[in-house]
């Protein structure tokens, strides 16, 4: 009798409708966090599927050690076009006068750049500003995700992982300029550190901005980055910036916006800006760069300290026996004058 109940009440549950959930990780794989409902009794089971990733800590052998040896370290930008050779030719020059005079400090400044998308002429810039350069191939974004028209390169900037002969790596935008010594910056023992993003409109955000990154290279994790994109969730409209910020958010060592001056906060909140910029050691020209004349003049002042270091550049180069940049800088010389003659 007590079999027959047990049966019947079996019986019921399952007209009724069973659902289970299985949310079992299986290593170094895409995940499944699986919701099957069985309607009305057994069925084919109705699965939705949501990608989860392994930790990025699995990939290093020990993600939180650092490095002694500023040999190990590197600088590195990229370039996808000739565009901002300005900012990374002043970008160059401003590490060497600040990020390099600490023997702590990193001594290797790398440039990545795309091949047939840059000059002979241009490389050769380049490499008299200090850059190492080196030609790599696009990364592609996923299949079916593209992401804003002016970030449809920026998947490539994922190859700074692949640059295992260094243990840390300081990326930096080729819009950025080092405005004071940061020798610090090589004691945080982390995987990936970077600063939150500031945007117009929506203000201070969660999310990590991809400008500047503190990080460990290490290629089996940049391939598995590439390798689950295609399902991945994260914000596509931001390429790598996106993926980026959904991977290692669980993990992330976020620094502080003095490493990432994001002119953003210039224009969404000058109050907060009037007192970070006195100690700011990194700026981030966001949205229009300084060598472009039609910058708006609320940012004359950001605006005249690059040209301002453009000019001791040159002094520099003619020290050094080489040939005046000409008008490599005219656009953001002129902007100034336009500026300064409308005030």
């Amino acid at each position: 009798m007590l079999l027959i109940l047990l049966a019947l009440l079996l019986a019921l549950v399952l007209s009724l409708g069973v659902y289970l959930h299985i949310d079992k990780i299986k290593s170094n794989r895409i995940a499944t966090l699986i919701l099957a409902k069985i309607p009305g009794g057994p069925g084919a089971l109705d699965i939705v599927r949501q990608p989860l990733v392994t930790s990025p800590l699995s990939f290093y052998q020990d993600p939180y050690a650092t490095s002694s040896d500023p040999r190990k370290r590197a600088y590195v930008t990229i370039l996808y076009n000739e565009a901002y050779i300005p900012g990374a030719l002043l970008l160059g020059y401003s590490l060497r006068k600040h990020g390099m005079l600490d023997p702590s400090m990193a001594q290797n400044m790398v440039l990545l750049y795309l091949h047939e998308r840059l000059s002979k002429k241009a490389v050769a810039l380049l490499k008299e500003s200090g850059w190492d350069t080196r030609a790599v191939d696009h990364i592609p974004h996923p299949p079916g995700r593209p992401p804003f028209g002016r970030f449809m390169d920026a998947y490539t900037k994922l190859r700074m992982f692949e640059l295992e002969e260094f243990e840390q790596v300081f990326y930096m935008d080729a819009d950025t300029l080092v405005l004071r010594p940061f020798p610090e910056i090589w004691l945080y023992p982390v995987p990936l550190a970077a600063c939150r993003d500031v945007r117009k409109v929506q203000g201070w955000l969660k999310n990590i901005n991809g400008g500047i990154l503190l990080l460990k290279p290490n290629r089996r994790l940049m391939q598995h980055m590439l390798e689950i994109a295609p399902v991945y969730e994260y914000n596509e409209m931001t390429a790598e910036q996106g993926l980026l910020d959904a991977y290692w958010a669980q993990v992330v060592t976020i620094l502080p916006y003095t490493y990432n001056g994001q002119l953003g906060i210039r224009r969404m909140f000058p109050e907060v800006w009037e007192v970070l910029s006195k100690h700011v050691k990194i700026i981030h020209y966001t949205s229009i760069k300084p060598w472009e004349w039609h910058a708006p003049s609320s940012t004359l002042m950001e605006r005249k300290l690059w040209w301002d270091m453009w000019m001791e550049m040159e002094v520099d180069r003619r020290r050094q026996g080489l040939k005046s940049l000409g008008d490599l800088g005219k656009a953001t010389r002129l902007g100034l004058e336009r500026h300064s003659s409308d005030a």
